[in-house]
């Protein structure tokens, strides 16, 4: 036999499989990008939705100290049924009258100064936003705001108790509810 012929490369049976390998460790390193790029976005959807609701929380809190810095004009049953939308008009608009300490304004037109206030701040913090003040017997109040919350695809339910004790549905917004006494 020649012995050069025994020193030659023998063809391999595993021809192209190494290709295959390459392709495979591709896939799979694709996967697992677009599986960090969604958790990435979910992450920042969900707090965008944690942001609005504390600005929510934020801005009821504001709300709360303004009726209760009008107690005349709770008695008065100027804060008993206030529904802002806004996308809408605004609901309130201010005077010229309280905008300096010189001047003397009544506690209605304080009241409206704040309140138009309070509805741009609303405005430019959530946008598409609505906010409803009710009172049965000007001491008791309940706040509700609502927002459009974008988190999509995910099984939540927004639904609350209403005056009546029915549920109600919102769809799309989140909601916060809040309830004090003055």
């Amino acid at each position: 036999m020649n012995k050069y012929f025994l020193n030659l490369p023998r063809a391999s049976v595993q021809s192209g499989a190494t290709m295959i390998e390459v392709l495979v460790s591709i896939l799979i390193f694709s996967v697992g990008l677009l599986g960090i790029a969604t958790t990435q976005t979910m992450g920042l959807t969900t707090t965008q939705s944690a942001m609005h609701r504390s600005y929510a929380a934020q801005l009821s809190y504001e709300l709360i100290d303004i009726v209760r810095s009008n107690p005349e004009e709770a008695e008065n049953a100027f804060f008993s049924a206030i529904s802002i939308d806004t996308d809408s008009t605004a609901s309130f608009t201010a005077t010229n009258a309280c905008d300096t300490t010189a001047s003397a304004c009544t506690t209605t037109e304080m009241a409206n100064m704040q309140m138009s206030a309070w509805e741009t701040r609303l405005g430019n913090v959530l946008t598409g936003s609505r906010a409803t003040l009710t009172s049965s017997d000007e001491v008791n109040f309940q706040l509700i705001i609502k927002w459009p919350d974008f988190r999509t695809n995910q099984d939540r339910i927004d639904a609350s108790i209403d005056v009546d004790g029915d549920s109600v549905d919102d769809g799309d917004d989140a909601i916060l509810f809040t309830d004090f006494r003055i």
